[in-house]
């Protein structure tokens, strides 16, 4: 079964949680920006995924380009191989020019039993940040 979503935050403020659907017997996913602050800039993301009774928690701190970023996540897989893609893309013309940082943590809900792999993949569209594959490992789902 292969399945696919889209989940748009509305900003990347503390405490702005979306979640989405997928069809009866999919998984869901809900995402949570933690933080957005100025602050010193990161050179490589923490990224941690930990498995438990029917889903996958995927937390991570990052740095942006600066402080006015808006977060997009999006779910992909098929069968026991899952990618979540985070897009920080920048809100508005004028910022202040420092780095900003983050968090967020997304949930995937309803997933079978199982070993599971997973891959974050961050990206930043329009800025010249360079994106790719942050993390990749093998969860186990009770």
């Amino acid at each position: 079964m292969r399945y696919a979503y889209l989940l748009v935050t509305a900003s990347a403020l503390a405490g702005c949680t979306s979640a989405i659907a997928g069809s009866d017997g999919d998984p869901q996913l809900e995402f949570t920006v933690r933080e957005m602050t100025a602050g010193n800039y990161m050179p490589a993301p923490v990224v941690t995924a930990t498995g438990g009774d029917g889903e996958i928690v995927v937390q991570a701190e990052l740095s942006a380009p600066d402080p006015c970023q808006r977060v997009r996540a999006e779910l992909d897989g098929e069968g026991k191989s899952l990618r979540l893609d985070v897009y920080i893309e920048r809100v508005g013309e004028a910022c202040v020019a420092v780095i900003g940082n983050f968090g967020y943590t997304g949930r995937v809900h309803g997933l079978p039993a199982g070993s599971y792999t997973l891959a974050v993949r961050h990206t930043y569209p329009g800025t010249g940040w360079p994106g790719g594959t942050v993390h990749t490992t093998t969860v186990n789902v009770d």
